[in-house]
């Protein structure tokens, strides 16, 4: 692949973004629109960004791709200011984009993650066919631009504590704090995890 056509293939599908604009990228697609987007959004803000199994930069392997890993320059700091929602999602069995590199490129965007239920890179040929993950970011957007003349919510299904093993699923850490050593016991599973 080459970066050059993939930018243009972008700036000539994607027509003109605004604010509600809700953009969608998987794997080396992510690195290309975040590169694209780094020169796009200069004046521009958009909606919402979902990257589903990305990364930053090489990968340790796949050589074959560093020629069009190498030219990418992403403005992390820009992208920030000018993506009202920034979401990752990754799977923890995906042999193509190790989890660290997702959610090394979720700490870059300070993006929301999201561990998809999918064991695998997301692709057909691994029996991926469908992600719900994508499908409820998307749902959440339109409903929530659907609803006109009262408040609106968007109630997430979510897992108290998850990462953490002794906070998983318990009740009793929702709006409490864990003492020093608790903490410290925390931060460390989640740092073995990254």
């Amino acid at each position: 692949p080459k970066l050059q056509v993939w930018d243009q293939q972008i700036y000539d599908q994607l027509g003109a973004l605004n604010e509600d604009s809700v953009l969608i990228a998987h794997s080396l697609g992510c690195l290309s629109t975040l590169h694209y987007l780094s020169h796009a959004l200069k004046h521009q803000r958009i909606h919402k960004l979902i990257l589903v199994a990305g990364f930053n930069g090489r990968l340790g392997r796949l050589d074959q791709v560093n020629a069009f890993i190498d030219p990418t320059v992403i403005d992390f700091e820009l992208l920030k200011q000018q993506v009202a929602e920034r979401v990752v999602i990754y799977s923890e069995g995906d042999d193509r984009v190790l989890p660290s590199f997702s959610l090394e490129q979720a700490r870059s965007l300070n993006a929301r993650v999201i561990a998809a239920q999918h064991q695998g890179h997301f692709i057909d040929s691994e029996g991926c066919s469908e992600l719900p993950e994508v499908w409820q970011e998307i749902s959440s957007v339109k409903a929530a631009k659907e609803c006109k003349g009262k408040p609106t919510a968007i109630i997430s299904n979510s897992v108290k504590g998850k990462g953490v093993s002794y906070m998983e699923n318990q009740v009793k850490w929702h709006g409490s704090a864990p003492n020093d050593e608790l903490y410290a016991e925390a931060v460390a599973e989640i740092k073995a995890r990254m």
